[in-house]
C-alpha cells in the first residue's frame, strides 16, 4: 500500500529526477523555483523532512539538500517512472545487418546488440549467451558473458570514489559469478530491477542492475545494463527489453539459419 500522500509523491519524484540529471544533492529551494513547483519552499522543505523520515531521501550534511536511498529509488521505480518512448531503429539497423552478413557467429552478433545497448544507455551493457539447454549438465552451465560499455564508469561522479570503482570492476571482472547472479535473480517476464542493497553481490551496493530473461529454442540467457543507482531508470527498463527481444529475434534466426 501506498503510503505517502499525492504531494509526497510528487516530491520524491522530483527530486528523484532532478538528483539523476545533476548528480548533485536537492535542496527544497531549487525544487520550489527551479522546477516551478506549485509549492512554497518551506512546504517542500517540510515535505522533504517527512520523506526522510520515512526513508525515502537521506540527507547530506555537507549541502542543504538531499539524495534518495534505496528505499526512494525503489518507490520511484514501482510508483513514479513515466518510461521513455524512442525508437527501435537502433535494434532493427542490428537486425537487418545480421541478415545481411551470414558468415558471422552469433557471439559477434550479440556484441552488437550489448554495444548499442551500452551506447543508449551510457551504463555497462552485459548480455549473458546460454548454451544449448540440450547438451550435457556441465556443458548446461556453460555460457558467454559479452560487456560492453565499461568506459562511461569514469564519466559517472559515484565512482569517482577509487574504492568503489576497484570494487565495481572487481565483479566485472569476475564474469561466471556475475553471470550466475544476474541469472538466479532474473526470472520470469518482463524486466527486473535490482537497486543497491538489493543486489546480493556485496561490490553492487552502489549500482543498480536491470535485466530481462529471454529464452529462444534450446537456449536461454539474460540482458543487462550495470550502472550508478542514479541510472536513468526511465530509458534503461525500455531499453533492455527491446535488447531482450532483438537478441531473441536474432537467436531464433540464427538458429533456424544454422539447420538449413
Amino acid at each position: 500500500m501506498n503510503e505517502l500522500t499525492r504531494r509526497q509523491h510528487e516530491i520524491l519524484v522530483q527530486v528523484i529526477e532532478s538528483h539523476i540529471e545533476s548528480a548533485e544533492p536537492v535542496g527544497s529551494r531549487h525544487l520550489a523555483e527551479s522546477l516551478q513547483m506549485p509549492y512554497s519552499p518551506a512546504t517542500v522543505r517540510h515535505e522533504m523532512g517527512g520523506l526522510e523520515e520515512l526513508g525515502y531521501l537521506l540527507h547530506m550534511h555537507t549541502s542543504s539538500g538531499r539524495i534518495p536511498t534505496d528505499k526512494g529509488y525503489r518507490y520511484y521505480v514501482d510508483h513514479g517512472l513515466a518510461e521513455e518512448v524512442f525508437s527501435a531503429h537502433p535494434f532493427t539497423v542490428c537486425m537487418n545487418r545480421v541478415k545481411g552478413d551470414e558468415e558471422e557467429n552469433l557471439e559477434s552478433y550479440a556484441e552488437r546488440i550489448s554495444f548499442i545497448l551500452a551506447m543508449l544507455s551510457q551504463e555497462v551493457g552485459l548480455i549473458i549467451l546460454g548454451s544449448h539447454g540440450d547438451e550435457t549438465e556441465k556443458e548446461k552451465e556453460s555460457f558467454k558473458i559479452l560487456l560492453k560499455g565499461t568506459t562511461s564508469l569514469f564519466d559517472k561522479p559515484e565512482f569517482k570514489d577509487t574504492h568503489k570503482m576497484r570494487l565495481l570492476f572487481e565483479v566485472l571482472e569476475e564474469k561466471h559469478r556475475l553471470a550466475k547472479w544476474i541469472s538466479e535473480k532474473t526470472q520470469g517476464d518482463g524486466v527486473s530491477v535490482s537497486i543497491g542493497r538489493e543486489n546480493k553481490l556485496e561490490s553492487l551496493w552502489d549500482c543498480s542492475v536491470v535485466s530481462a530473461k529471454y529464452t529462444t529454442g534450446n537456449r536461454e540467457g539474460a540482458i543487462a545494463l550495470v550502472g550508478p543507482k542514479r541510472m536513468r531508470y526511465a530509458r534503461a527498463l525500455p531499453l533492455v527489453s527491446k535488447a531482450s527481444d532483438m537478441i531473441h529475434q536474432v537467436i531464433d534466426w540464427w538458429e533456424r539459419n544454422q539447420s538449413l
